[in-house]
Formats: C-alpha cells, structure tokens, sequence
C-alpha cells in the first residue's frame, strides 16, 4: 500500500486538489512473500509474482471520511477467516472490534498523523476528503472482495501495480 500511495503521487494524475492521499491493497491481489526465497534479496520476479496480475494503478476519488468507513468495514469483513478482502492500507490508521457485527466493526480511522478522522460514535470528525490509490481490479470491480466503489469517481493509471512495488523498492527505499 506504500508502494501505490508514492506510485500515484509520482504519477500525479487523478488525484483531487485538497484531498488526502491514502491506499488500499486487497489481500487477495498479493500472491507470495516478498522476499519467498528468504534470502534477503528482492529480485524483479519476486515482486512480480507477489504482484502478479496486470492490474495498473488507480485512484478513487472524493470518498468522504463515512464512505472510508464503509471501505474500511468491507476490509474487515470476513475476519477472523483469512480473505482476499482483507485490506493493506497506508496513510491512515484504523481500530476496530473484529467480534462486533459485520458492518459495525470500525470503531476509529485517523490520518497517518494522528489525526481523527472518523469516529463509530460521532461520525466524521475532519472536513475534507481522500483519494484512494489503489489498483484497477479493485477500482473497476472488486466484486470477489466486496469493494464498491461505484458511486466514485476513478481514474484508471499506466504504472502497472507490480511496477510500482519495484519502482518504490529501489528509488523510494533505494533499494534498502
């Protein structure tokens, strides 16, 4: 999720002026360890395969802080069972009650620097909205894991998902 959040900003097409940038990466779109021979190398083919489909990156556009809620609640849906649904986030932080009702399980969002966003109890807390960098798969459909985002404006990027994990791995990270 770090990975498409710095790839969409690099890219800097679709994104909403005055928005806060976040990302959403399902479960079910990673396919191995990253580093699956544990040799403390990440070759181009091991993010690729833990990358693997030809999904590009995309942006969903303007979700408020009770639409986020709703995207964040479908994250965690089918726990405790292990779900491509399970949602790998960056740029926020979350807490939420994996016992309560599905639907009801967000208990708190907050940015990445603390602040609340989004309370279960009071509802938005922050005025504004998010940009969600995420991938085509999730943009465009989603349905195997639930994400809807058709009330959503979107724009479908070049930069393919796997792309972006490279290009974050060795010029964000320098390769480190």
């Amino acid at each position: 999720a770090d990975a498409f959040a710095w790839a969409v900003a690099n890219e800097a097409r679709g994104l909403t002026d005055g928005n806060t940038l976040i990302a959403l990466q399902n479960g079910g779109g990673i396919r191995e360890d990253l580093d699956n021979d544990e040799n403390g190398i990440i070759t181009q083919g091991e993010a690729q395969a833990t990358l693997p489909f030809t999904n590009t990156m995309a942006v969903i556009q303007n979700v408020d802080p009770a639409g986020l809620a709703l995207v964040l609640e479908n994250a965690v849906a089918a726990l405790p069972h292990q779900s491509g649904s399970f949602g790998h986030v960056s740029g926020i932080k979350f807490d939420y009650n994996p016992n309560a009702a599905v639907g009801n399980r967000i208990i708190e969002i907050r940015r990445a620097d603390g602040t609340v966003v989004w309370h279960k109890g009071t509802g938005a807390q922050l005025a504004g909205n998010f940009d969600i960098a995420t991938n085509s798969f999730l943009a465009s459909a989603g349905t195997p894991d639930g994400y809807d985002f058709n009330a959503y404006g979107k724009a479908i990027l070049s930069t393919g998902y796997a792309d972006a994990l490279i290009g974050f791995l060795t010029t964000k990270l320098g390769g480190a």
